[in-house]
């Protein structure tokens, strides 16, 4: 796995084998912030890293408000051309709570219609998934 990419907030690592971007988010985050990666994602799949499984480990302190699902959506979203998996990992806790994270989850459901979400607790359970 290779890192392509790597700041305050936002680490990639790209597997070509498995046509993989794993995305680890963490620190504090603004919606500044928060758009300014999401941009370094598209601009990424744009040469070459535009990959059919993403692997997310989302920071679970950040609030994605309705304008930014929507932002999210139209600027990046829609521009994952290849994307058919994503799988986040989250720990038990929250699965058990999922209202906890229900900004994520609103995030990504207008994109379910591009490709498949699930949430995972362990990594193993996720890459099984993704590879099936």
């Amino acid at each position: 796995m290779k890192e392509i990419f790597k700041n305050e907030n936002l680490t990639l690592k790209h597997d070509a084998d498995k046509d993989l971007l794993v995305q680890h988010w963490y620190g504090e985050l603004d919606e500044l912030k928060y758009k300014s990666n999401m941009l370094e994602i598209v601009k990424l799949s744009d040469t070459g890293y535009n990959s059919k499984y993403n692997l997310i480990y989302p920071n679970l302190g950040f609030i994605i408000t309705v304008e930014l699902q929507a932002w999210s959506y139209e600027n990046v979203l829609t521009k994952a051309t290849r994307l058919e998996k994503v799988a986040f990992i989250v720990p038990e806790s929250i699965l058990e709570h999922m209202i906890e994270v229900m900004s994520m989850e609103q995030t990504m459901e207008e994109a379910e219609s591009l490709y498949e979400t699930r949430y995972f607790v362990t990594v193993e359970e996720a890459m099984q998934w993704l590879s099936d």
